[in-house]
C-alpha cells in the first residue's frame, strides 16, 4: 500500500462490479498494465488515475483508503454445490460483493450498536461426533424457540445478533451465505430473488455453516449443515406423525404450515423413514415432471430483514446523522446506500448483468 490507496481496495472494487482489469481499462482510459500495478501492492495510485477508477466503479474516493483486507467466504463456497456451474468470475464478483457488504456493515456497527437478546454459540461439530441434528436441538433449545414451525427464520437470526441483508447476486444459481462480521455477529447476504421456501432453508443451513465449522471443515459439511437446517426447520419429534401417510398433496398442505418446500418434506419423510427410498425416487421424479423443481406451487409470504433499516434510524436519531453522512461512514455513494439500507430497491450493484 502507498500514498494511503490501499491495493486490495482497487481490486475489491472491480471485482464487485464485475469488472475485468480490461474492462475497466476501457472505461478509464487507464493502460492495462498501469491497473495492473495499481493493483499490487506497494505501487502509489496517482490522484488523477483514482478519480477515474472511483468514476468508474461508482465508489468515493473514501473506498479505496479503507485498512482491513477482504476475506474469503468460507464452507459456505467450498464445497458449495453450484459452484462449477457459477464460473470463476461469477464467484469473485459475488465474494466480492459480499466483502463489500461486510465492510459497511463493520462501519456502520462501530457507530451504533444493535442490541439482540441471543447471541450465536459454537459448537464443533467433531466435538459432537458430526451429529448436526443433535446441535440442531441444542440451538433451538439455547434460542427458547417454541415447539413447530418457525414462523420468521430472519427474526430468529436477528434476535441472536446476526445481520440479513438481501442481495442481487446477478445469478438463479447462488443462494446466499453467511460470514462471521463483527466479533461473533454473523452476517448472511441472500439472494433477493429465491423464493421463501428456498430462503428459509438456505439460511438455517447456513446457521449450521456458523455454529459448527468455524473449526473443522471436511467434505461432509455440506451434508452436516444440510442435516443441521432439516432438524433446525422440521424437527423430526414434532413432523413425523404429520408425515403421514406421505404424499404429494400431504406435502403441499404441509408446506404452508412449515414454510419449507415440498422438495424438503419428500427429503425429511425419507430421512425419517417414512417413505423408502425407492418411493422417495419416484416422488423426486414426479415433482420434476410437474416442473416443482423450477418453481413450486403455493407461494410462502416473504420474510424481510429489519436490521439494516433499523441501524439507520438508530444513527439518526442518536448521533443526529444524515443518509449522506451515513454513506460516507460506509463508504460508498448515496444511492447505493438507500438501496443496500432502506430497501427500495434491494441491493443491486452495478455490473451484475454477467
Amino acid at each position: 500500500m502507498n500514498n494511503g490507496v490501499n491495493s486490495e481496495m482497487v481490486v475489491l472494487a472491480r471485482k464487485s462490479r464485475g469488472l475485468t482489469q480490461e474492462e475497466l481499462a476501457n472505461l478509464t482510459g487507464i493502460s492495462q498494465g498501469h491497473l495492473s500495478k495499481y493493483e499490487a501492492r506497494g505501487h502509489k495510485v496517482p490522484e488523477d488515475q483514482l478519480a477515474k477508477i472511483a468514476e468508474a466503479v461508482d465508489y468515493p474516493e473514501s473506498f479505496f483508503f479503507q485498512t482491513e483486507e477482504p476475506i474469503g467466504l468460507g464452507p459456505s463456497i467450498l464445497y458449495h454445490r453450484k459452484k462449477q456451474r457459477l464460473g470463476q468470475k461469477k464467484l469473485q464478483q459475488i465474494e466480492a460483493i459480499v466483502n463489500v457488504l461486510r465492510l459497511q456493515l463493520r462501519a456502520l456497527l462501530a457507530k451504533c450498536e444493535i442490541d439482540s437478546e441471543n447471541e450465536f454459540p459454537r459448537y464443533d461439530i467433531e466435538d459432537h461426533n458430526h451429529n448436526a441434528t443433535r446441535i440442531a436441538q441444542l440451538i433451538r433449545a439455547q434460542w427458547r424457540l417454541p415447539m413447530g414451525p418457525i414462523k420468521n427464520i430472519i427474526r430468529i437470526i436477528e434476535n441472536a445478533g446476526g445481520v440479513v441483508m438481501n442481495c442481487d447476486f446477478g445469478t438463479k444459481d447462488f443462494d446466499g451465505l453467511g460470514v462471521l462480521g463483527q466479533g461473533i455477529r454473523p452476517f448472511f447476504f441472500t439472494n433477493k430473488d429465491i423464493p421463501t421456501d428456498r430462503l428459509r432453508f438456505t439460511l438455517a443451513h447456513e446457521i449450521g455453516h456458523i455454529v459448527m465449522h468455524q473449526a473443522n471443515l471436511s467434505p461432509e459439511i455440506e451434508q452436516e449443515a444440510n442435516e443441521f437446517a432439516s432438524e433446525f426447520l422440521m424437527p423430526a419429534d414434532e413432523i413425523c406423525e404429520e408425515l403421514k401417510p406421505f404424499s404429494l398433496e400431504k406435502a403441499a398442505r404441509l408446506k404452508l404450515e412449515w414454510k419449507v418446500s415440498i422438495a424438503a418434506l419428500g427429503r425429511r419423510a425419507w430421512s425419517l423413514g417414512v417413505i423408502s427410498e425407492s418411493q422417495y425416487k419416484r416422488f423426486c421424479t414426479h415433482i420434476s415432471a410437474l416442473g416443482y423443481r423450477t418453481k413450486e406451487p403455493i407461494s410462502l409470504s416473504e420474510e424481510k430483514p429489519s436490521v439494516p433499516k433499523k441501524l439507520v434510524e438508530a444513527l439518526q436519531q442518536e448521533l443526529k446523522q444524515s443518509y449522506q453522512e451515513m454513506a460516507a461512514i460506509a463508504h460508498c455513494k448515496l444511492g447505493e446506500f438507500i438501496a443496500n439500507y432502506l430497501g427500495r430497491p434491494a441491493v443491486n450493484v452495478l455490473g451484475l448483468g454477467g
